[in-house]
């Protein structure tokens, strides 16, 4: 891992660079690199996580593999409503698509070729609970946990939780 830009070797060549190591960068890095991809992952901050290390890395994936064993009357058809009320404009129905088709395949693929692994939360529900196809649980995945100290020296670049979010254990 370089510190800075500096100690990037001149020349060097990536298949990808990802720039920022939220949730969505390190998939598209850890995905490349699964693939044999040569990847540089930029952050611009002395941590990684971005904004995915505050919210817990909680992932908001409707109709993963781990879904129906909280809420075995979700679908598909829920989730498009539900993202069309939310979403509305925003983006194109494709896109939408797009991401109803591949995000339940993309959860599958991290568990079965690294070591993330999800969960879904037992009660978590949408936030926008006043658009059709809004449900209380099941969309919600979170990491399950592990331990830090596999990660040698690099625990350290992992962004801390907000003071608020620590505790302890007596």
């Amino acid at each position: 891992m370089f510190r800075n830009t500096d100690e990037i070797p001149h020349g060097a060549r990536y298949d990808l660079v990802v720039i920022g190591s939220g949730a969505a960068g390190m998939a598209a890095a850890l995905f490349a690199a699964i693939e044999g991809g040569k990847v540089l992952l930029v952050e611009r901050t002395e941590y990684v996580g971005g904004t995915s290390a505050l919210s817990a890395a909680t992932t908001w994936v409707p109709n993963s593999h781990h879904s129906s064993s909280v809420n075995p009357d979700d679908s598909r058809d829920k989730a498009r409503k539900f993202l069309d009320g939310v979403v509305g404009n925003h983006s194109a129905p494709s896109m939408r698509e797009a991401f109803l088709d591949s995000a339940p395949e993309a959860i599958a693929a991290l568990e079965a070729d690294s070591l993330v692994n999800f969960r879904p939360y037992a009660t978590h529900p949408d936030y926008e609970q006043q658009f059709e196809g809004a449900i209380m649980r099941g969309r919600a995945l979170e990491p399950l946990p592990f331990d830090g100290r596999s990660l040698g020296p690099d625990l350290d670049k992992i962004r801390p939780p907000f003071r608020s979010s620590r505790f302890s254990v007596a």
